[in-house]
């Protein structure tokens, strides 16, 4: 069951034993141009503490506003992680019909669909109801008549296909950061940072023999580390995804047998 507080700039939420606070911003195109002047400058060093301090990065760069019109959410759980996620917007139009689940079991149209996503788990806007709720708390009280109607005819195409652009499909995607990526994630952490600042000082100071094993050991470091968690990343991947022919309803046809993906 989830619970729902909020007022017009922040909202908490509570799926479970677990609650999530949010705060809605909106892009301040004043405060983005000085952050990229200030990273600019201080070549790249400002923009570095930036990605350091994701707090600090939404202060620079947006300005506070309320849920229904933010363009991003700043997000905090319950052990003061923050994570910024933007806001998205799917407009209907060129065969593509949004739909927000209400009860009993059934989709209602709607012209435009907000939402974000946090932890792989998609978190939809409530216009009538002016708040953020997570599609695993959606649907839960469905009467046994509802289930009969739908064993006896199943669901029509048209609400196959709104289903599958609110919740997706059936499957855990995993996907595999490029290489190039990892290192460079590795390369910006402050100890590394810390790392390349000492090396500079000591080849300055004309230690090279002591700042070349550093290099290499960092190098080493870095190497491993990414290797690592590639190799954790394609065993999530194989964990997770599996798939299996089943058997649906369609429109009272019989029973037809599809991938569980879809």
């Amino acid at each position: 069951m989830a619970m729902f507080m909020q007022t017009a700039h922040s909202a908490r939420i509570t799926v479970g034993d677990e609650s999530l606070y949010l705060w809605g911003f909106k892009v301040n195109r004043v405060k983005m141009v000085l952050t990229w002047l200030f990273t600019v400058f201080s070549f790249g060093i400002f923009r570095l503490l930036l990605y350091w301090y994701p707090k600090l990065r939404v202060k620079c760069t947006s300005s506070k506003c309320s849920l229904n019109i933010a363009d991003g959410v700043l997000i905090q759980d319950e052990h003061m992680n923050l994570a910024f996620r933007p806001v998205r917007c799917m407009i209907a139009g060129a065969g593509l019909q949004p739909a927000l689940p209400i009860p009993g079991f059934r989709m209602t149209d709607v012209s435009s669909l907000r939402y974000f996503t946090y932890k792989k788990l998609m978190h939809l806007w409530y216009p009538d109801e002016e708040r953020f709720v997570p599609i695993d708390s959606l649907e839960t009280d469905i009467s046994f008549l509802r289930f009969h109607d739908m064993a006896a005819n199943g669901l029509s195409k048209d609400e196959v296909r709104k289903r599958l652009t609110v919740y997706g499909k059936n499957l855990i995607e995993v996907k595999l950061k490029p290489i190039f990526v990892l290192l460079f994630l590795e390369f910006i952490s402050p100890f590394y940072i810390f790392q390349l600042f000492s090396v500079s000082v000591w080849f300055t100071d004309e230690y090279e023999i002591y700042a070349s094993v550093i290099v290499a050991m960092t190098v080493l470091s870095i190497t491993l580390d990414v290797y690592q968690t590639r190799k954790q990343e394609k065993k999530l991947r194989s964990m997770v995804h599996s798939s299996a022919i089943v058997q649906v309803l369609r429109e009272g046809s019989p029973p037809a047998n599809i991938c569980s993906e879809e």
